[in-house]
């Protein structure tokens, strides 16, 4: 009796599961096609993305990268000021006969 009950509980949670996956399948690709037609306004960098799609992800990315770097080239422009700027400074230091070292 309790293998019967047993057997008849494993079957139906069988049946269950199969007909989850199949609305769960349903849904997720009704919800991918919603999010592909839905545009949506990114207010961090004023540019529309589009989810699921590439061109705009690579967008994104390539926005990114070249924020990146024009910020390498701006650190890059300040650490040779700052050499400039430490070779003026060891230059008057030598001048007052002071030598300077870093």
């Amino acid at each position: 009796m309790l293998k019967n009950k047993q057997s008849v509980a494993i079957i139906l949670l069988r049946a269950i599961s199969v007909y989850m996956r199949k609305i769960f399948t349903t849904l997720s690709t009704s919800m991918k096609k919603f999010m592909d037609q839905k545009v949506l306004k990114n207010e961090k960098f004023g540019t529309a993305h589009t989810y699921h799609n590439q061109n705009a992800l690579f967008t994104a990315v390539t926005k990114d990268q070249a924020r990146i770097k024009d910020a390498e080239k701006q650190a890059e422009c300040n650490t040779k000021e700052a050499r400039k700027l430490r070779r003026l400074l060891r230059i008057s230091t030598v001048d007052d006969g002071a030598y300077y070292k870093q």
